[in-house]
């Protein structure tokens, strides 16, 4: 059946309809074409929508939105529902972290407190130790000040001289390994060494020793050196005394210890005829 039917009202008019189960429902032309003009609109509904609001930065968003980069003003942002496709430029953001922010992650020493991969370039040397740590062993010269005079066996030889920096840290503790002596007067008399943790005298030099109950107590260790220990090498002698085996530790806040010699027989002596070396294990 055609769409259009016929109405006979006075001399008649034709009314243009659609035929729609078994009923005819009237077309309804809206004129879009102009005066006079007939354009049937069968598809799209033209209609303009006006732009979408600005929000700016801050603004508190829910769902999901789209960002449009034609704005105007570099502090704002055009949102729009839909998907982001392409962002060519976002600008006002940094990756800076303040003093004192936690992080988990990589990240470059003194940014704050870090966790993960850190770089550690830049961390001073200290005391604390993970894991198996070697030691460090030092051979540490000295000159013994002697008097000139002839001494008898019992005298200070040497009065309490400083053996320096022979220990690892201040207040450090070790192992004396061995010993060597040099006589360059040759007179190969045999001493006692006394090993002190502090600069105690324990008497004047070329008479007997003479140190207090409480001055006593810093005396750490002593090992002989024997006549039989000293080596002839014409014109001076050496003594090489092995497997000392004493432990010590530094004078109070420094890595010092201190020597001091007793004679065990009459010799005559240059004021530094006796010298030598100390190798020291360091904890």
């Amino acid at each position: 059946m055609a769409d259009d039917f016929a109405v006979t009202a006075g001399t008649g008019t034709t009314i243009r309809a659609v035929e729609k189960t078994s009923k005819k429902a009237q077309v309804v032309v809206l004129d879009l074409g102009g005066a006079g003009a007939e354009s049937l609109l069968t598809t799209t509904l033209p209609v303009s929508i006006a732009a979408a609001p600005v929000l700016v930065a801050g603004t508190a968003l829910i769902g999901k939105v789209g960002i449009d980069q034609a704005t105007a003003n570099a502090n704002e942002v055009v949102v729009k529902s839909g998907t982001v496709t392409t962002v060519t430029a976002v600008t006002g953001i940094t990756n800076a972290l303040p003093t004192g922010t936690n992080a988990i992650g990589k990240l470059a020493a003194n940014s704050g407190v870090d966790i993960g991969d850190v770089d550690v370039t830049s961390i001073t040397a200290g005391e604390n130790h993970l894991g198996e740590v070697g030691h460090k062993t030092t051979m540490t010269a000295i000159t013994f000040s002697l008097d000139t005079n002839i001494y008898a066996d019992g005298d200070v030889l040497a009065d309490t001289q400083v053996l320096a920096a022979c220990l690892r840290v201040n207040d450090g503790t070790g192992v004396i390994l061995d010993a060597i002596f040099n006589d360059e007067d040759d007179q190969g008399i045999a001493f006692d060494v006394l090993i002190l943790n502090a600069n105690t005298s324990i008497g004047t030099e070329n008479s007997a020793p003479n140190i207090s109950d409480a001055n006593a107590r810093t005396i750490i260790g002593r090992f002989p050196v024997t006549t039989l220990d000293w080596y002839d090498l014409g014109g001076v002698r050496i003594a090489n005394i092995p497997n000392i085996g004493i432990g010590v530790k530094g004078a109070t806040g420094a890595d010092d210890i201190y020597i001091a010699l007793v004679s065990r027989g009459a010799g005559t002596y240059s004021a530094s005829g006796i010298t030598g070396y100390f190798k020291i294990l360091c904890d």
